[in-house]
């Protein structure tokens, strides 16, 4: 898997945000291509899979727990809205990798994010957005290794009832394949016909869905996942190298299905495969001292979302 996938990860976990809260204007007459999701709880396994570690087979498996609630209040209408959201995770990394002391990890993120969002003349929209970051294991007190941010900016066009599309770019104040700040940009492109939907956001993700009816969604989703976390975990080969960061990360490919069942309350669930994993871990000075490739993986989750 190359540098460029896992950098990805960030642009995902900031742009969907960002994309959300462009779907809050009310430009001309037009109505919103997609819903708004207020509030989300979900859960991902994924299956063990072995690491490429020479001379050794170690396996390596992952659950993920993820709430999120989110809204989007006018501060003028049609024209100024303030956008704020905060979302919690909860992960556990269960390895038999030889390179750390302990075979089992939790971790725990927080995201924040404030957002301000103002409609212009000729169907443009301008989001700017700030996201703080908490990530830990939280074995020691907290430090700024725990903390990251990322600024963005997302300009948005609608052009008729079926299209949606923008460019953006975003700061990230740390990434851990560069070891330092990175700076990405962003095409996003919604398109709505009938009960056909298609939605991106590049080089993150794609999804397509189809409207079986008024109640059941089907599609296909690819996306690149990971996380990045700090820890404390030391090496059984040289107990003086103190652990510092994990990062993980995956493109996943797969089926979703949504299904309505009370009010504006859907049942979500998603499978695949996911390729290109990879393992990082990162000394205190945040240099990495361990890169592995996780061979091909399956993964299940399943969810409930309240879409407005």
């Amino acid at each position: 898997m190359s540098s460029y996938k896992l950098i990805t990860i960030f642009i995902c976990l900031v742009f969907n945000s960002i994309i959300i809260s462009g779907q809050t204007n009310e430009k001309n007459s037009y109505s919103r291509l997609v819903k708004f999701p207020v509030f989300n709880m979900n859960y991902r396994t994924y299956s063990n899979a072995k690491v490429d570690v020479k001379n050794m087979n170690p396996h390596y498996k992952v659950d993920e727990y993820n709430t999120a609630f989110q809204l989007a209040v006018p501060l003028k209408k049609k024209k100024t809205y303030l956008y704020n959201s905060i979302a919690y995770s909860y992960s556990k990394y269960s390895s038999d990798i030889n390179y750390l002391s302990n075979d089992s990890h939790k971790f725990y993120t927080v995201n924040f994010n404030i957002g301000l969002i103002k409609v212009l003349p000729k169907n443009w929209l301008l989001s700017t957005n700030f996201i703080p970051k908490i990530s830990s294991d939280f074995k020691e007190k907290l430090h700024s290794d725990d903390f990251t941010y990322n600024v963005s900016m997302l300009a948005q066009k609608r052009t008729n009832e079926k299209v949606e599309y923008g460019f953006g770019i975003s700061y990230s104040s740390y990434v851990s394949i560069t070891e330092g700040p990175f700076i990405s940009p962003l095409f996003q492109l919604t398109y709505k016909s009938n009960k056909h939907i298609l939605q991106m956001i590049l080089p993150s993700h794609i999804n397509y869905s189809y409207d079986l009816n008024t109640k059941t969604t089907v599609g296909m989703n690819i996306a690149v996942s990971g996380n990045i976390s700090n820890t404390l975990m030391r090496s059984n080969y040289s107990p003086q190298l103190e652990m510092n960061r994990i990062s993980e990360a995956g493109v996943s490919i797969g089926p979703e299905f949504q299904k309505k069942i009370w009010g504006d309350f859907y049942f979500n669930a998603n499978a695949g495969i996911t390729v290109g994993n990879r393992l990082l871990f990162q000394d205190n000075q945040l240099k990495t001292e361990v890169d592995v490739n996780v061979h091909q993986r399956f993964y299940l989750g399943l969810g409930i979302v309240l879409l407005k």
